[in-house]
């Protein structure tokens, strides 16, 4: 179900792996959700189960053939694995496959960032930033590297300069939330989600955010609401979580 997928997508966030294969997994072999299988990808990722990380990203990427992360995650995962062959012509077609020009920096941090490798991560981020010093998804990524490696302060900078860029762009804020969730400032982090959802009404990844919160204070009553809004305005969200 679609609250199955959003409680899931918490859980991955919250580096909760393994109740993102307990919720999913028994749906591994019969489901065609791309969302469902990049889930389950990133988790036995994580978790060190190579295997069925790789057949769960092979089937999303059969059903989705352009979403390009999918490709990434998978060739970065071969290559690890020793199929370094095949692993880098799934990089290789996941430029290719990008809508969105991914240049090979990007695919090797966000590579690097998949596989759990936050130094390596860190120093391809920081250096390709001297190339792009005023690309927003360049501040972006840099940013969410950043706080993977658990420099808040840093990775602020790099979404303060990105939301002066593109103030209506909706993942700088919700990474500007993030930083505000560890920084114990739940007010601000609020704030975000329900700017976000001024400009963007049916944005689901701040709507998710806006459940973690009131689950978060157990407050059912907000709880039940924005489920229902969430449900009302994405009853079909494909939504795989690649970082």
């Amino acid at each position: 179900t679609e609250l199955n997928k959003m409680m899931a997508s918490l859980y991955l966030s919250s580096g909760e792996y393994q109740r993102v294969v307990e919720l999913l997994g028994a749906q591994m072999r019969s489901t065609d959700d791309v969302q469902i299988l990049a889930l389950l990808g990133s988790a036995y990722m994580a978790l060190g189960k190579q295997q069925p990380a790789f057949d769960a990203y092979r089937r999303a990427i059969k059903l989705a053939p352009d979403i390009s992360q999918l490709r990434t995650h998978l060739g970065v995962g071969l290559i690890r694995a020793g199929e370094s062959g095949e692993g880098m012509a799934m990089l290789h077609s996941a430029v290719e496959a990008s809508r969105e020009t991914l240049n090979p920096e990007i695919i090797l941090v966000m590579g690097h960032l998949s596989q759990g490798e936050l130094a390596a991560a860190r120093d391809a981020a920081l250096a390709m930033e001297q190339g792009y010093p005023d690309r927003l998804q360049v501040l972006n990524l840099v940013g969410v590297v950043l706080l993977a490696n658990e420099d808040p302060a840093a990775a602020k900078k790099r979404f303060e300069k990105a939301l002066v860029i593109a103030p209506d762009f909706p993942p700088t804020r919700i990474n500007l939330a993030r930083v505000a969730l560890i920084e114990n400032d739940r007010v601000q982090a609020e704030r975000q989600f329900k700017k976000i959802l001024e400009t963007h009404p049916h944005y689901l990844d701040a709507m998710i955010g806006m459940i973690a919160l009131a689950d978060s204070d157990g407050d059912t009553e907000g709880l039940e609401t924005w489920v229902s809004r969430a449900l009302q305005s994405n009853p079909g969200a494909v939504q795989p979580r690649v970082v």
